[in-house]
């Protein structure tokens, strides 16, 4: 198995690693030259299958194996929340809905990860093959917890109060992500709850604007910015609650993770969400950037231990279908259609 991405992180069971430098933007220059990295790479090991991802690398990476399709060659692309959805903006659908059903003339099978990509495969007539998986699945293992030091220890030892109400987001600090949201509204919380701390895991462009904002808002002492965790178990164990203002997912691993472990969750409204969040069942859902929405559900929960551990519950039952387990079967279902 050979992998081609932008970087230098090593790849588990992978045969070949290519560094090829895909750019974020469709108009980078780079992109041609990864472009044209790809097709010397095909043309020299002749792959039975190519699978792509993301709308960037997978545009180029499905332009590069067009040709080699005539040779049997299966070109695979997995969507993980295409950019035309409910809610986003007109240039969006203009822009993203031709240039996916236009590789979809060149690609043997699109893979969605929820329900409403899916549809779309269908109401606007994409070309061959259309699939769903459960999200690329949560792996159990990455959220264990090593030894059996108790909540309040584990507090202690990361400087966080054992009577600290922890509410825990995992996000990379992008713009999607909509950290500023959730910062401008917890001054008004924490006044009214002032044992409420707000726990940021993840890094990003936007992480040092965020830190700014915290500091001008005086909540320097109710935010902890964690950084990327390879330890995140240990947080979603220690935290009372899981949030997200997303503007859009494909899913929401990072939502799922913490449902798994039994944390309630306040999220936003997306399609992402949707495929998690049964409102008011194992979680809540509030409307895009609804400050009143999203204070209210905190307090609701905060105020109820009882409820917390109800839904939190109801989370936990909820995710057996997203574990990466059932992920893999799925896909192995689907790659077995193809080769």
């Amino acid at each position: 198995m050979h992998v081609a991405f932008y970087g230098d992180e090593e790849i588990p069971y992978a045969d070949k690693v290519w560094n090829i430098p895909f750019g974020r933007s469709p108009f980078s220059r780079s992109n041609i030259v990864a472009w044209r990295k790809l097709r010397k790479l095909f043309k020299e090991y002749h792959f039975e299958a190519v699978h792509c991802h993301t709308p960037i690398a997978g545009f180029f990476t499905r332009l590069a194996a067009a040709k080699y399709r005539k040779d049997g060659t299966k070109v695979l692309y997995t969507s993980h929340g295409f950019h035309f959805f409910k809610s986003a903006p007109l240039k969006n659908w203009l822009i993203y809905l031709p240039a996916e059903w236009g590789l979809s003339l060149i690609t043997d099978g699109v893979i969605t990860i929820n329900h409403e990509d899916f549809e779309y495969l269908h109401k606007y007539h994409f070309a061959n093959g259309k699939h769903r998986i459960n999200g690329i699945g949560l792996d159990p293992e990455r959220l264990q917890v090593n030894g059996s030091a108790s909540t309040a220890k584990m507090r202690t030892e990361t400087g966080l109060a054992e009577d600290d109400f922890l509410i825990l987001y995992i996000a990379e600090f992008i713009d999607r992500k909509n950290h500023h949201f959730i910062i401008k509204n917890i001054p008004a919380l924490v006044q009214k709850y002032p044992k409420m701390k707000f726990l940021f895991a993840g890094r990003g462009i936007k992480q040092d604007k965020m830190k700014g904002l915290t500091k001008s808002l005086n909540i320097e002492d109710h935010v902890s910015f964690l950084g990327f965790r390879e330890d995140i178990g240990r947080f979603i164990k220690m935290a009372n609650m899981g949030i997200s203002s997303s503007k859009h997912e494909g899913l929401g691993l990072g939502v799922a993770e913490m449902m798994f472990n039994e944390l309630p969750v306040v999220v936003s409204d997306d399609r992402g969400h949707r495929e998690l969040v049964d409102h008011e069942q194992n979680g809540f859902i509030f409307g895009q950037n609804n400050a009143d929405q999203f204070r209210y559900y905190l307090s609701k929960l905060y105020g109820d231990k009882f409820l917390r551990d109800k839904i939190g519950k109801a989370a936990k039952r909820s995710m057996s279908k997203f574990v990466v387990d059932k992920s893999l079967r799925q896909m192995e279902e689907i790659y077995n259609r193809y080769l």
